[in-house]
């Protein structure tokens, strides 16, 4: 028996379990539980524009819609409803005037950082559900998953 059909019943069980809890991330009743005070002004696709501009110290509206999943289009319009609550701003890339660059204002590093700490603290309430070994291993092979995803998302974008 060939090692991928050994693995179909687990990887069928693993996307299950991984669509519900992607789907249990990304919704609204959740994210509202963790940032109340952002309402319905802030949604998830906002807040990860938010994080990815605040991780890579801003990026170009392309790089910003290849990394959010969406198009140019719609990521000129996500940059747009940033702009106007006041967490993000356009610029010239240095050396480039042309380029458009997307930056977080002082207010969008703040609210990042709020962020950041309320996201941790859900998480080591999820980490106390489980025993010591147990949240290291959860840990240390989520790391290993998604180093996975992402070769293997990049292998897929590359072809």
């Amino acid at each position: 028996m060939s090692t991928r059909s050994t693995l179909r019943p687990l990887a069928a069980e693993l996307s299950t379990c991984w669509r519900e809890l992607g789907s249990i991330l990304a919704s609204r009743r959740l994210h509202a539980s963790l940032h109340p005070e952002l309402g319905r002004q802030l949604t998830p696709s906002k807040l990860r524009a938010l994080e990815l501009l605040a991780q890579h110290d801003g990026l170009r509206v392309g790089e910003l819609a290849d990394r959010v999943g969406v198009d140019d289009t719609t990521a000129t319009r996500l940059v747009d409803r940033l702009e106007e609550l006041g967490l993000a701003e356009r610029g010239s890339e240095e050396g480039d005037r042309r380029a458009t660059v997307v930056t977080l204002t002082a207010e969008g590093r703040e609210l990042i950082k709020g962020v950041g700490a309320q996201r941790e603290q859900f998480f080591a309430d999820v980490l106390a559900t489980l025993d010591a070994e147990e949240r290291v291993q959860l840990v240390r092979l989520t790391e290993k998953a998604a180093l996975a995803l992402r070769t293997r998302s990049e292998e897929l974008g590359t072809r």
